[in-house]
């Protein structure tokens, strides 16, 4: 188990590195895949909205684990495009891939070549969330793939005030047969409070490496 000071990009506070007091994150790999596990206390104790599938998790308190995987086994820079899992009330799990710049943008192209490109899947009020949406985030841009489908499987104990999550990724998610030892991938963890911005949490040059042993 790796244990790691919190890279977090957190939306409750002014500054991009500050924390939820008490929030932990530990990392475990194995040839089948991953597992996350975050402790963070909890905002909001009263009960929130519990979502669908795909639902709009990113309105309520949540918490949020992307990942930016390296480019290749050969080349050491990170790939143009990051993996997104964000997790609220009930274990609600809504998962994405993101296109960075220009290149991130012809990888993720139409999506599943039948997606709603204009954004219309993600306009307030739409859910489940799907379809492609293109936003420039502080100069770059990103083209969100929200028809994209992770295999992770999330469980949430959200009992006395503290979420605890252990969320289970394969390496299949990322095409990927085995773990890619010895790479370095990129990461942040994120404890987010309902209704702020979150774009800040996307700002993929303040992710941290997570080498893979």
């Amino acid at each position: 188990m790796q244990n790691f000071e919190i890279p977090a990009l957190n939306t409750g506070f002014n500054g991009p590195f500050e924390l939820f007091s008490g929030t932990n994150f530990a990392f475990c790999a194995d040839p089948a895949g991953f597992t996350v596990q975050i402790t963070s206390s909890c905002a909001n104790q009263t009960a929130a909205k519990i979502r669908p599938a795909k639902g709009r998790v990113f309105e309520d308190e949540s918490l949020s684990f992307f990942l930016r995987p390296q480019l290749s086994e050969e080349s050491f820079f990170p790939a143009p495009l990051y993996y997104g899992w964000e997790i609220g009330e009930g274990g609600s799990l809504l998962e994405f891939r993101a296109g960075i710049g220009e290149e991130g943008r012809r990888i993720i192209g139409s999506g599943n070549g039948f997606a709603v490109t204009d954004g219309s899947g993600v306009r307030s009020g739409v859910e489940p969330v799907h379809g492609i949406l293109r936003e420039t985030i502080f100069g770059t841009l990103v083209s969100f793939d929200y028809d994209w489908k992770s295999k992770a499987a999330v469980m949430l104990d959200g009992a006395k005030g503290e979420w605890k999550l252990d969320l289970t990724i394969p390496w299949a998610d990322f095409g990927l047969e085995s773990a890619p030892r010895g790479e370095t991938w990129y990461f942040t963890v994120n404890h987010n409070e309902a209704g702020n911005d979150r774009t800040q949490i996307h700002q993929v040059d303040l992710f941290s490496p997570l080498p893979i042993l």
